[in-house]
């Protein structure tokens, strides 16, 4: 079994989540808590780390209708000559991130000042990258790195 990428209709996560578990299918799809406003204040709310992304764990020579025609599912990530996998170490790295079911963040804007070095990273054991943090990362790029990183 390996794992791979799916991409969701916008929002459709959770429910993708919901269906493949459904049919046996491991599924993995980060979280992370984020403050939102409504009228009476702020409150915390779960929102998917990588929107519109989960992770499933399957064969999928065996498993590729399903998944493929599950409702929420907008398809597959492909590149060249079929889906993207993922390796067990980067899912692993987010795993390790985890506490209480969400992703652990801090107030980057606390902790780190713009121009210093962040450990280093070995994110799918071909590559070494030296990140420098620069600013928070909003969703769309955090989807960006995670595509930049895996393919």
């Amino acid at each position: 079994m390996k794992w791979y990428l799916l991409k969701t209709k916008p929002g459709e996560e959770q429910r993708v989540e919901t269906n493949l578990k459904a049919s046996n299918i491991i599924c993995y799809s980060p979280k992370i808590k984020k403050m939102v406003n409504c009228v009476s204040g702020p409150i915390s709310v779960a929102k998917p780390l990588f929107p519109q992304f989960v992770f499933v764990r399957t064969v999928m020579d065996k498993n590729y209708q399903t998944i493929n025609y599950t409702r929420g599912v907008a398809g597959i990530v492909n590149y060249g000559r079929g889906p993207v996998t993922v390796s067990d170490e980067v899912i692993e790295r987010i795993r390790n991130r985890e506490s209480d079911g969400f992703i652990k963040q801090t107030d980057n804007r606390l902790q780190y000042k713009k121009g210093r070095r962040i450990e280093r990273l070995n994110l799918d054991g071909r590559k070494t990258l030296t990140p420098i943090f620069d600013r928070s990362t909003p969703e769309r790029e955090r989807v960006f790195y995670l595509l930049k990183n895996i393919l």
